[in-house]
């Protein structure tokens, strides 16, 4: 996990997320802008609310795509019922 303060004063966090399903397991950079850090452990379950970016760089001739997410809301260990109000504020 990493934390930091953008050039416009915005506290960031960053930290990767393994999503692991029937395509195999992905790696994908979260960030939290202009919230207190979650107290994150290696290999605890989380949920994440947010918007997925997708970048684009060249790489001599070649143009690399690069996805992340930004996260407006991680929750720690879930259960069903929060995980319900999770999916219910991301639709709303």
């Amino acid at each position: 996990m990493v934390f930091g303060v953008s050039r416009q004063g915005v506290s960031l966090c960053s930290f990767d997320l393994l999503v692991v399903n029937e395509q195999g397991r992905h790696i994908v950079p979260v960030t939290l802008r202009d919230v207190e850090a979650p107290a994150l452990a290696t290999g605890e379950l989380v949920a994440v609310r947010g918007h997925v970016t997708k970048r684009f760089s060249r790489s001599g001739a070649a143009t690399i795509a690069r996805c992340s997410i930004e996260a407006v809301e991680v929750l720690l260990a879930p259960r069903p019922p929060a995980l319900r109000r999770l999916v219910e504020r991301a639709c709303a």
